[in-house]
Parts: C-alpha cells; sequence; structure tokens
C-alpha cells in the first residue's frame, strides 16, 4: 500500500505515506518480521525516486543510512553469534555425555532473527537503490545518494568481509561511476534560465543561476566531483585492504584511466577533483610505507601526460590545472624519495623544463603587470623540494645544470637529449676525469663579457626569484658535486649581474651580486675541504672557478657595467 502511494500524483498523499515509512524505518527495523527487511528498503528507495517531493526523496536518502546502521550492526553481531556458538556447541558436547540433547527447533526458537537474516543481501539491496538514486536527473537527489553510499562504505568498510568489498566495487562503485560519466558527457550544455520571479517593464524577471551550475553538465560534474572525493577517502583509508582483494590491479588500471581522463578531458572542478585524488592517494599512504614503486610510476606516468599533452593550450582553468599538477609532482617526490631511482628524477626534472618552456611569454608579461604567471610560480613552489637525496647524490649535477640554463639563456640540456645526460651521468660516477670534461662542455667558457640576453623569455621576474633558490640549493649540495658546479654558477650569476648595464634601477643584478658574494665567500672556505678522488679533475674545476670569477669582477667593476 505505501510503495503504491509513492506514485501518486497527489503531494498530500505522498506525504502522508512517507510518514509511516519514517516510523518503520526509524523505529521498527528491529521489530518488523525479518522477510519484510528487503522490501521497506525498496519502498524508501521509491519515496526516493518519485519526483513530485524533492524534501521527501532527500530524507529518504537519510533513512538508507539508519538502515545501512542497523545491517551492519547484524553483520558485526553476527562475528560474535559465531563465536558464542562454538563455545555453546562446547557445552552440548558435554550435557550430550549426560544424555540431554537438544533439538534442532529449540536452537532455532532461542534467536530466530539471526537464524533467518541474509545482512549481506539487505547490505547491497540499499547500495543497489543508492546506486539507483545516484543517476537521477535531480542534482540534489544524486548528490546526497553518492554522500550515502561512499559514507557508508568509509564508515563501515572495516567490518566488510573482502567478498563483499569486491561486490561493492565491481557492482556498485565503478558501474555508477562509469554511468555518470557517461550521462555527464551527453548532458546538454545548454544556458538554464532561472525561474521566473516576475515582470518589469514588460519583461520577464528570472533567478539568477551562478554560472557554473547554469547547464545540465556542469551539474553533473559537480556529481563526478563528489565520486572522485568519495574515491579519494577510500583510497586514504583502505588501501591496503583493497590491495588483498583478487581484482585489484584490474581495478587500479580502470581508475588510473578514469583519473587521467577526468584530468585531460573534465571541467576545471573534475581536474582539480582528479588531481586531489592522486594527491590525498599518495600523502595518505606513503608515510605508512604502503606504496612501492609501481604505484608511484603510475602516478608520475599520469601527472607526465597530462603536462606533455596540453604545454601550449593557456587560460585560466588550464593554468590553474597545470599549477596544482605541479604541487602534486613535488608532493609525490617529497613523500615518496626512497622509491625513486635516477631515471624517475631524470623525467621529474623533463617535466619541469617543459612546463618552464611551455609557460615562455613573447611579450613582457611580467613588466607590465608585475606578477609571475601561474604556471611559473608552480615551478619556483617545487623546485626546493627536488633536491636529491643520500641515495640520487649523482643527481644534483643534472639539477644544478639544468636551473643554470635558464640564467644563461641556453637550450636545457635535458631538452636536447635526455638520454645522453643518463650516459654521461653514469659515465662521471664511473670517471671524475671524464665527468670534468662532460660538465665543461654544457656551459660556455668564454666568461661573462658577452652581451648576454638573460632568460630568453622566460621573464625577469621569474629569474630573479629563481637565482636566489638556486644557489641556497647549490650551497647544500654535496662538496664534490658543488667543485664540479662552482664555475658554472659563477658564470651564471655574472650573466645576471650584467643587466646592471641596460637596467641600473633594475633588482636582478642586485639578488645576483648579493648570492654571488655568498657563493665566493663559502668557496673560498671550502677550499680546503675533500672534493673528490680525482686531484686532477678537482685542479680543474678550480682553476675554472677563478677564471668565472676574475671574469665577473673584471666586467662588473670596471667593464661594462
Amino acid at each position: 500500500m505505501l510503495r503504491a502511494v509513492a506514485d501518486a500524483s497527489e503531494k498530500d498523499v505522498i506525504s502522508l505515506g512517507f510518514q509511516s515509512v519514517r516510523v518503520i524505518m526509524n523505529e521498527g527495523l528491529a521489530t518488523i518480521p525479518v522477510q519484510c527487511l528487503d522490501e521497506c528498503i525498496l519502498v524508501t528507495g521509491a519515496y526516493g525516486a518519485q519526483k513530485t517531493d524533492i524534501n521527501i526523496s532527500l530524507t529518504a536518502a537519510g533513512l538508507l543510512w539508519t538502515a545501512t546502521d542497523f545491517i551492519v550492526k547484524g553483520l558485526s553481531g553476527r562475528s560474535v553469534q559465531k563465536a558464542n556458538h562454538l563455545n555453546e556447541e562446547v557445552q552440548l558436547g558435554v550435557s550430550t555425555e549426560e544424555g540431554d540433547i537438544p533439538t534442532s527447533e529449540e536452537g532455532v526458537k532461542r534467536n530466530p532473527l539471526q537464524q533467518l537474516v541474509d545482512y549481506n543481501k539487505l547490505f547491497f539491496s540499499v547500495f543497489s537503490v543508492l546506486q539507483k538514486l545516484g543517476a537521477d536527473d535531480r542534482p540534489e537527489v544524486r548528490n546526497s545518494a553518492v554522500r550515502t553510499l561512499f559514507q557508508t562504505l568509509c564508515t563501515h568498510g572495516q567490518k566488510l568481509s573482502l567478498s563483499m568489498w569486491e561486490d561493492c566495487l565491481w557492482i556498485y562503485v565503478f558501474p555508477m561511476l562509469e554511468h555518470v560519466s557517461h550521462l555527464a558527457s551527453t548532458s546538454s550544455k545548454d544556458e538554464w534560465h532561472g525561474k521566473e520571479l516576475g515582470t518589469r517593464a514588460g519583461k520577464a524577471v528570472h533567478m539568477l543561476i551562478h554560472h557554473s551550475r547554469n547547464t545540465a553538465q556542469k551539474q553533473w560534474d559537480e556529481t563526478i566531483v563528489l565520486l572522485l572525493g568519495g574515491i579519494a577517502r577510500l583510497l586514504r583509508s583502505f588501501f591496503p585492504l583493497l590491495q588483498q582483494l583478487s581484482k585489484f590491479s584490474s581495478g587500479w588500471a580502470i581508475l588510473l584511466a578514469f583519473l587521467k581522463n577526468s584530468i585531460l578531458n573534465g571541467s576545471k572542478e573534475v581536474a582539480l577533483a582528479a588531481i586531489n585524488c592522486l594527491q590525498t592517494f599518495v600523502s595518505s599512504n606513503c608515510p605508512k610505507g604502503n606504496l612501492e614503486s609501481s604505484f608511484v610510476k603510475s602516478v608520475l606516468d599520469i601527472y607526465e601526460l597530462v603536462l606533455q599533452t596540453s604545454p601550449n593550450y593557456k587560460s585560466d582553468s588550464a593554468d590553474k590545472v597545470k599549477q596544482e599538477v605541479l604541487r602534486g609532482l613535488g608532493d609525490l617526490y617529497v613523500q615518496a624519495q626512497s622509491l625513486f631511482n635516477d631515471d624517475m628524477y631524470l623525467r621529474l626534472m623533463a617535466v619541469m623544463h617543459l612546463m618552464i618552456k611551455s609557460s615562455m611569454n613573447s611579450s613582457d608579461y611580467d613588466s607590465e603587470l608585475g606578477s609571475i604567471p601561474a604556471v611559473q610560480r608552480g615551478i619556483l613552489e617545487i623546485i626546493p623540494m627536488l633536491r636529491p637525496t643520500t641515495m640520487l647524490s649523482s643527481m644534483w649535477s643534472p639539477l644544478l645544470l639544468e636551473l643554470l640554463c635558464y640564467l644563461n639563456g641556453e637550450e636545457s640540456p635535458l631538452h636536447r637529449n635526455s638520454k645522453e645526460i643518463r650516459e654521461q651521468n653514469s659515465d662521471a660516477l664511473a670517471n671524475g676525469t671524464k665527468r670534468s670534461s662532460v660538465e665543461q662542455g654544457h656551459i660556455n667558457g668564454t666568461g661573462t663579457k658577452g652581451d648576454t640576453v638573460v632568460g630568453c623569455g622566460w621573464g625577469i621576474l621569474f629569474i630573479e626569484k629563481l637565482v636566489p633558490i638556486m644557489v641556497n640549493l647549490f650551497l647544500e649540495a654535496p662538496p664534490n658535486e658543488r667543485c664540479s658546479a662552482s664555475p658554472q654558477v659563477i658564470q651564471g650569476l655574472g650573466r645576471c649581474m650584467n643587466t646592471r648595464r641596460d637596467n641600473p634601477r633594475g633588482t636582478l643584478w642586485r639578488v645576483s651580486a648579493e648570492c654571488f658574494n655568498r657563493v665566493v665567500t663559502d668557496e673560498v672556505r671550502q677550499e680546503n675541504a675533500e672534493c673528490g678522488s680525482d686531484m686532477n679533475s678537482y685542479r680543474l674545476s678550480r682553476a675554472r672557478f677563478w677564471k668565472e670569477v676574475a671574469d665577473v669582477y673584471e666586467t662588473f667593476l670596471v667593464g661594462s657595467c
């Protein structure tokens, strides 16, 4: 009877019928006949799906949450009852020897409810209803259903068996993700007009709708954001448990493909939610030691692909997405440093170079607006995070050379041939003399006397911020790495100091001069330090260092500056 009322056309009748449903779901689940529990859930879902009163639909979703509490208590109690049942069997074995044998009917009479209730079936009945409501054409209803479904999993996930987790993910969560994504991609992009409030001067006046929610597709995107947020919570709380599932590998591949597509092809909100999902996954599991190198590589692959796919696509939304991806890269390295090898680190640097190159401006953007573009700000934020660990000590030279190429106005060595760098780096580890000659080839040894253009379009403000960051990293480097890179560092600073000639009121040359003094004085203190086992390489490096210092003094103090 109550189920039939849900489809009535009169709003008052539906409201009256729903009052009875609320009483049953809130107060009667523990006492109504067992065979009626599943029907109660389905009737509640019918009131959630009715289109007459949206408040009833939202309240019905809340009643389903109440039902899951009741069901999970039964699941928890069942495991306790099993233990108690074993104890009873032991006691019954003792009494049987005395000739006191209970009948099976007596056992059923003791606890008839627990003997008959299929809590697994009830749990999946709730999920089935929530899955249907999650595709409702009313944004408020489907969003409420999505929140309820993931709240249920996050709250009660520890009490579910692995087989139940398998069914939850493959029968409900993944299909819901795919279905909602399909509905979003096929929904209308036409702008909505709000409800007509009246007329003014003969023209209709409509309620204003925010531009982020004024189309059906934008409303569906909001639902996808909620789905991604729910998945992020599952990965944060249950990733070790999920890894035990038999279909974990295929599920992980499906999820990564969806996240990649969301970042590349989704709206700004969807892309940021997908990035946040990856960031949450990394930051919550790396400190606990739950991640293997393969998971870190899969996240790095997505970030790399996203930044390489659309490096020339410029808009405020695209820049915001790129900025978040860059932050995700920095956070990935900070959280998973112990899992990074040389190859992964070089890929990280190559992505950084790609983003710097894509943010080059043909016009003097920085001077006109007095600010640094969002992508370049993101780059400046992550560079200090990229200091190599002890296990990656051989990466100091590639990192410093990469940063110096922006000061010297040269092509990045990573951009020319990343494979060549790996070979040069491995040769350097084996032979110090070869390493010195390789590095000498990267930097022009003619000093800073030439009229060099600094930055090659990267912007003076960007270079001003980069110089202190690079010098701080250089001063933190191991002594042997500093010995080999110090001539190039002095040369790069000298080129920046040369901007004093054309722009005496600028700040770049002042910042560079201060950093130059820091480097020179610190290098003098390190003069007698052990800088390497190859003495010939060390002497060559020191001779080049003092030559560069002399060239800077000559040009800056008595030359063209």
